[in-house]
């Protein structure tokens, strides 16, 4: 399970990352727009395989080529997540959790089993 904090203060969830390539732009996860968390509470660190391409059509057209979001697992932040996920504002519809205090309580039962 992948937790994605929005700079909009809102929350996604998502199951794996297969998908994320469709719901987050590269410009944005180049800048740093998103904070990616598992699970556990791990950060998530964020690089496009490929890498983003830009180019222009016709020579003046700008379009970029936006590769898969892979996701490396950085250090354990399970309290900055529990911490910022006191400022979200709202959670995307998910089949998971119908609230922040849901993903919360999760979090802490998932620390309790370690």
């Amino acid at each position: 399970m992948i937790f994605v904090l929005l700079d909009d203060n809102t929350l996604s969830v998502h199951s794996d990352e297969k998908n994320l390539h469709r719901e987050y732009e590269a410009i944005d996860i180049e800048n740093g727009e998103y904070s990616f968390f598992d699970s556990s509470g791990y950060e998530l660190i964020p690089t496009l395989d490929p890498p983003t391409v830009k180019r222009k059509i016709l020579g003046f057209i700008p379009f970029s080529l936006e590769g898969n979001i892979i996701l490396t697992r950085g250090d354990l932040r399970r309290e900055e997540l529990l911490n910022r996920l006191s400022t979200i504002a709202r959670i995307n519809d998910n089949p998971w959790f119908k609230s922040i205090s849901d993903v919360q309580d999760f979090l802490k039962k998932q620390n309790s089993l370690r």
